[in-house]
């Protein structure tokens, strides 16, 4: 029970996982939450979803969640923006951005503020997106991820980023 005047405190996620890890996808377009949450149901993933930022806070205040899924572009806020906040709420759940477009710009925010594991393109490959979840799930020392590491790029990611700071000079503010 909460008390009068105090704020509820949100169900912390990835503890010891359940037997089914849980995942919140969030996406404005029901079609992408239908074939995403079939396929995950069917990969034996508890699925929980959101066709917008404010439902998918609310459930992750009432829910124990351990991977949020989300689009990068939806209306209201942005998908960066929705995972910075959703972090605030689930500390300890992975954060997976789903995106057409993923600029550098784009990504180094992602990693940055909402501390993104991961970031794939759409329409997302099935077998990335589930190779990509149960690298999230899997116990701590069981992954590539140097200790500490905040979040990890794929080889297309790392491209770009390069190709992206070779265009910076050295002493110039930004």
């Amino acid at each position: 029970m909460v008390a009068p005047g105090s704020a509820p405190t949100p169900r912390h996620t990835a503890g010891p996982l359940a037997a089914r890890p849980s995942v919140l996808l969030v996406d404005d377009d029901p079609a992408v939450l239908e074939s995403l949450g079939r396929l995950l149901h069917r990969a034996g993933f508890r699925v929980l979803q959101a066709g917008g930022t404010g439902a998918a806070l609310a459930l992750l205040w009432r829910e124990r969640v351990d991977i949020i899924v989300s689009d990068l572009r939806m209306p209201g806020v942005d998908g960066l923006d929705f995972l910075e906040r959703a972090r605030a709420v689930a500390p300890r759940a992975r954060r997976i951005l789903l995106t057409g477009h993923l600029s550098a710009e784009a990504a180094v925010r992602a990693i940055n503020r909402g501390e993104v594991f991961r970031c794939l393109a759409k329409p997302v490959d099935q077998v990335e997106l589930l190779a990509a979840l149960r690298e999230a799930v899997a116990p701590a020392g069981a992954s590539r991820a140097a200790p500490g590491a905040r979040a990890l790029l794929t080889e297309e990611e790392r491209a770009a980023l390069r190709r992206a700071c070779q265009g910076m000079s050295p002493g110039r503010g930004g």
